[in-house]
């Protein structure tokens, strides 16, 4: 699920979640994405796997079957 990607590879890289959000979005909201508890929309998940130096275009691959319809 991404949002197990999201918090793993934010740790991973020792990001604060001010940090990947600055500019973005806020830390509460990034905290509901990371436990998910919400989803982001596509254009700031994208931003957000960028910032962590992942390419979106494996985005699909990341992301769970509720995610996947979402978007659809």
């Amino acid at each position: 699920m991404f949002s197990g990607f999201l918090r793993k590879e934010r740790e991973k890289r020792g990001i604060s979640q001010e940090r990947l959000c600055r500019g973005v979005c806020a830390v509460s909201a990034l905290s509901r994405y990371e436990n998910g508890e919400r989803i982001p929309d596509r254009l700031l998940m994208n931003t957000l796997i960028e910032r962590l130096g992942k390419s979106s275009d494996k985005l699909v691959t990341m992301i769970s079957c509720q995610e996947y319809a979402y978007f659809e």
